[in-house]
């Protein structure tokens, strides 16, 4: 089943690459430009940094500072405080990178790898500043607003896994050096390279999307948005006119992450279950990200 839908993929793709030549050059050279003007300048020096640190086992380390803090919101260990600083603060796919690199080396438990998951994997504040806020709203919503409705529902994703799955956090780091031995910067520069590929490839089919004449404009929309958030937003903006249903489609994006961004993070975990656990915890901050902007914006006028 699985090799005859592959099959059948490869076959569309094909179809779509000899009856569309220009859509995909299109769709490629917007990707490449993301890659080399928005994605490699936030992600590389971050992934070279991880690498270091986590090679090196500085993470506790980093996360003594916090650690007070964040044990009281979520249920992690030192090291799985580090993937919860990274997951919130460095943008897609760093916090699933994080938590397959301390996973691997056994730095911490697979109960709480797969707890990690479910809320450690976010946009970037500079994502959201830079490109959502200012580039795409013109700075027209207020940035309060803007956080709450981003980081609320993995926030709160967290505080109730904590009581679902209640992980394991006493595992002493039994590490292996072995399963990391790599140069920091070679492993960055990797890894780069591969989500650059998954960025031009769905940059791609989003383009292919936007030119289908048999789908409704808000279809277009949703399924741009949902298969790679930077240019599917940038299409919503240019089609959408209702500013609330422009908000609602784009936080929601960002929030879910894309099915770009959903591969660039299978990629960086080895285990099936964290897999799985991701989706659920994808679908989680949805559910709590549908209440909050019916809350907000039956108080709020935007």
């Amino acid at each position: 089943m699985k090799k005859t839908l592959l099959t059948i993929l490869c076959l569309v793709a094909t179809l779509i690459i000899l009856l569309s030549p220009q859509t995909v050059i299109e769709g490629v050279r917007t990707g490449i430009k993301l890659n080399l003007y928005s994605v490699i300048p936030s992600l590389l020096p971050f992934m070279v940094l991880t690498n270091f640190m986590v090679k090196y086992d500085l993470c506790q380390y980093i996360s003594y500072i916090f650690k007070p803090v964040l044990s009281k919101i979520f249920k992690v260990s030192s090291n799985g405080c580090f993937a919860v600083i990274i997951g919130f603060t460095c943008g897609y796919p760093m916090g699933a990178k994080v938590i397959g690199d301390l996973f691997c080396r056994k730095m911490i438990s697979k109960s709480e790898a797969c707890y990690l998951i479910t809320y450690c994997n976010n946009c970037s504040v500079t994502f959201l500043l830079n490109y959502i806020i200012y580039e795409c709203f013109s700075a027209k919503i207020p940035v309060s607003v803007a956080l709450i409705l981003i980081y609320a529902p993995p926030i709160l994703t967290g505080f109730i896994n904590k009581f679902i799955f209640s992980p394991n956090i006493s595992l002493h780091a039994t590490l292996e050096k072995s399963t990391y031995n790599q140069n920091p910067i070679y492993a960055a520069v990797k890894s780069m390279s591969i989500l650059s590929v998954y960025i031009i490839c769905f940059t791609v089919v989003a383009k292919w999307i936007e030119t289908l004449p048999m789908l409704p404009l808000f279809g277009k929309c949703v399924i741009a948005g949902l298969t790679e958030i930077t240019s599917g937003t940038g299409f919503i903006i240019s089609l959408i006119h209702n500013n609330t249903l422009r908000v609602f489609l784009i936080f929601a994006c960002v929030i879910f992450g894309g099915f770009s961004i959903m591969f660039q993070s299978f990629e960086q975990l080895s285990e099936k279950d964290l897999k799985h656990y991701y989706i659920i915890g994808k679908l989680e901050q949805l559910f709590l990200y549908l209440i909050l902007f019916f809350i907000i914006f039956t108080f709020i006028k935007i």
